[in-house]
């Protein structure tokens, strides 16, 4: 009885010592990731210093950082770096004119993190993304409208519909926030 007693704890201090070290190699792993992650941008913040357009050549810099911070939020969906980490992600294939992943990317963000600092933020990139990139007026002021649903009290937000009326009319919309008249002469047509 005495020698099975033993044999039990023994067991049950072995799982744990392997329950310590996995989340020991887990946390090593992640502060891995994360330094990895702070090299690549050092080097492509250096490239980018350089010329502000990347060459074919620099776009590697950028798609391994995009690829680091995918595999980090993959790695880690629950972490508090997860959501910054894939709004940067957005934003590099937004420098690569990766427009329909980087849609994909930010229209993620507030379905997975809809509490996150980036939520209202992707949901603003997107709609600036469809008006100024694609010209796609539609989705730019859908974007904006739920923008203007789900997150009513961010910066963004302000004058919500104004700016829903006058997607892809920069000019209009600066008169109407102005209070300008609209110079358009109506008699002419």
């Amino acid at each position: 009885m005495c020698v099975f007693l033993h044999e039990k704890i023994l067991m049950k201090n072995i799982l744990i010592l392997s329950l310590v070290l996995c989340l020991f190699s887990a946390c090593n792993q992640r502060k891995k990731e994360i330094e990895n992650i702070t090299a690549l941008q050092l080097a492509l913040d250096s490239v980018m210093k350089q010329k502000p357009v990347l060459l074919p050549a620099d776009r590697v810099h950028a798609e391994n950082l995009a690829k680091a911070y995918h595999n980090f939020v993959k790695n880690y969906p629950d972490d508090s770096l997860a959501s910054k980490y894939m709004f940067q992600e957005a934003v590099r294939k937004q420098i690569m004119q990766d427009y329909p992943a980087t849609l994909e990317i930010l229209t993620t963000i507030p379905e997975k993190y809809p509490a996150s600092k980036e939520a209202p933020d992707a949901i603003t990139a997107a709609a600036a993304i469809c008006e100024n990139f694609l010209k796609d007026c539609d989705k730019a002021a859908y974007y904006l409208k739920q923008l203007g649903n789900q997150y009513p009290d961010h910066p963004a937000a302000v004058n919500i519909d104004m700016q829903i009326q006058y997607v892809c009319d920069p000019q209009g919309y600066l008169n109407a926030v102005r209070g300008e008249a609209d110079t358009t002469d109506l008699s002419a047509e």
